[in-house]
């Protein structure tokens, strides 16, 4: 047990925390992390099925009224802009010179030299095309500050002298996968920006009357109750310099209770930087209306089988389709509780594309502490890639994970089900962070999209790769996806 001091006590009494959480926090990150066991990967026909017919038309007006768009928007745009902050730290102010360093070695510096040298097609670019490499980074970096921006809040992409930012493509694209005339869309915002980020939207809202589409639009920071502790990596308590422990943003699985907050019937669930321009979005809203009939179809046939069980059914059948399309969750007593237990929970279906070295998650067999056998999505920070039969299977990954996710979140009586009852509680990851260049042992709350949809019954569904045009890096809005039309140029 932690030795709390009086100071301590009080603290914790402010802030409306559980001194018996704080322990069980504490406790995790003391441990070595158990790590997810990995049966197999995933892969086409064998966990993955094949692609789904595109769906060219909206979707219809019921369907549509349904979603619910969820996109987390949390993040700054620090990322983003990492090698354009290290090229202005290193006191670069000629591309020429910029140029050298990166034919001499310096291939961090690349991404800014492509994005500087591209800056004509860009949104952030516009007004810039020919001014020095010192003005252009002192404009990004000092006048717009967009290292500090909220990523949603960047220009994004560029038609002809106006801008979009990524909230607003969003909101489009949303407002474009079906016929309703309301539009449901919820951003995760940064704490004080919810009216920015109203402010965008309300900049498309004109265009979207005229198509006959009326955004609902809502925001929800990531509460601070959700924030976990940090130990030094020695393991004590990491304090800040008054003595009071640092709490740090639990990671994207706290963003688990914003989720189901909304209450929400089916939803599509999206990172904020995966959304492209005008022109190639028609392709991208095919493929994703695709997911979401499949969702569909398995939504009718899950519903089916839980109302023949309480009309008496043995149970047989459910389970069978259960155990064909969800993997194995065992449960005692006769095949009718097993099936119920199998069938009862949320459901979604995720997109994946081939895997061409992207950093990130990806589709496997996982066995759960409790027995269990299902198709899951893993980082492999939740891995023992010491271990090396684990690291095998995890590098025969054939699919990545590119956060295209279509939910239902009812049980066939329209209540919505609890989703903080079907976390995994073990898939906490522990992450190597600083803090004021302090070393320190982060603690993460299990994925949005791994431990905290673990108890979800999961279907991975094959997409083709080009509808995955996401932004970690300012070069990429010169891509295809992000780039103007030709004749904007």
């Amino acid at each position: 047990m932690n030795e709390w001091t009086e100071r301590d006590l009080n603290w914790a009494q402010r802030e409306g925390l559980a001194l018996q959480e704080l322990e069980e926090q504490i406790a995790i990150a003391s441990t070595q992390q158990p790590g997810a066991e990995l049966v197999d990967p995933c892969r086409l026909d064998q966990g993955i099925e094949g692609q789904p017919r595109p769906i060219d038309m909206p979707l219809a007006p019921a369907v549509a009224a349904r979603i619910t768009h969820f996109i987390p928007a949390s993040g700054a745009a620090s990322r983003m802009f990492k090698a354009v902050v290290e090229a202005r730290a290193q006191g670069f102010t000629s591309e020429a010179h910029l140029a050298d360093a990166v034919a001499t070695g310096a291939t961090s510096l690349a991404p800014a030299l492509e994005a500087v040298r591209g800056r004509r097609a860009l949104a952030v670019g516009q007004g810039i095309e020919h001014a020095e490499l010192g003005e252009v980074l002192d404009h990004w970096l000092g006048t717009l500050t967009l290292p500090k921006q909220p990523k949603g809040l960047v220009p994004f992409h560029a038609y002809g002298p106006s801008a979009r930012t990524a909230a607003e493509e969003q909101v489009i694209e949303a407002a474009m996968m079906g016929d309703s005339a309301h539009v449901t869309v919820h951003f995760t915002v940064p704490e004080g920006t919810g009216a920015r980020f109203e402010a965008a939207v309300d900049r498309v809202r004109p265009a979207l009357a005229e198509l006959g589409r009326q955004v609902d639009l809502t925001t929800s920071v990531q509460h601070p109750v959700t924030n976990t502790v940090a130990l030094t990596p020695e393991g004590a308590l990491f304090r800040l310099a008054d003595g009071t422990p640092l709490r740090r943003p639990g990671g994207h699985g706290a963003l688990l209770r914003n989720l189901d907050a909304l209450d929400a019937d089916l939803v599509v669930i999206k990172n904020i930087d995966n959304v492209v321009r005008d022109d190639h979005r028609d392709d991208v809203l095919r493929w994703r209306r695709g997911l979401v009939r499949r969702l569909l179809e398995l939504e009718g046939e899950v519903h089916a089988h839980l109302r023949a069980l309480e009309h008496g059914a043995s149970g047989r059948e459910a389970l069978e389709f259960a155990e064909r399309h969800f993997g194995t969750r065992p449960c005692p007593g006769l095949p009718r509780e097993r099936a119920e237990f199998a069938l009862r929970r949320p459901l979604r279906v995720c997109g994946m594309v081939r895997n061409e070295g992207q950093p990130g998650g990806g589709p496997f067999w996982v066995r759960g502490v409790d027995g269990s056998v299902t198709p899951q999505i893993v980082e492999s920070a939740q891995v023992d890639l010491n271990n090396p039969a684990q690291s095998n299977v995890f590098s025969r990954s054939t699919h990545f994970n590119p956060v295209d996710i279509v939910a239902s979140l009812r049980d066939p009586d329209g209540v919505p089900y609890e989703l903080p009852h079907f976390v995994d509680p073990t898939a906490w990851i522990i992450a190597h962070k600083s803090f004021e260049g302090r070393p320190l042992r982060a603690l993460e709350r299990p994925g949005l999209w791994n431990g905290s949809m673990a108890g979800w019954n999961t279907l991975f569904v094959a997409i083709p790769a080009h509808v995955f045009q996401p932004v970690k890096q300012l070069a990429d809005l010169l891509r295809t996806g992000h780039a103007p039309l030709a004749k904007e140029r």
